[in-house]
């Protein structure tokens, strides 16, 4: 995709549409959509969030970074990433 995505004025939030993302994996989608709809979540919270089971998900803490990184590896055709800023995850464009 050439175009920059537009950016939501409240929360400044590159606006995604469903269509647009790429095939994702359950966890990818899922952390795409907490990240979407909670901007700002810390790593633990996200953490928590993505793994709301009974066993509490992976318990490296480094299995979030995992997912993140693949997330971003099919977000990156759609120029957009999650990133944290200041402790923060967030939707961000990226170059």
């Amino acid at each position: 995709m050439n175009r920059q995505q537009p950016i939501c004025e409240s929360c400044g939030q590159p606006v995604i549409q469903p269509t647009e993302l790429p095939p994702l994996t359950k966890i990818q989608q899922r952390i795409f959509d907490l990240v979407r709809r909670y901007p700002g979540l810390s790593t633990e919270r996200l953490r928590a969030l993505v793994w709301d089971g009974p066993d509490g998900g992976p318990e490296s803490r480094q299995a979030i970074f995992v997912h993140l990184s693949l997330l971003n590896s099919r977000l990156a055709p759609l120029k957009i990433a999650i990133r944290s800023e200041g402790g923060v995850y967030k939707i961000r464009s990226v170059t």
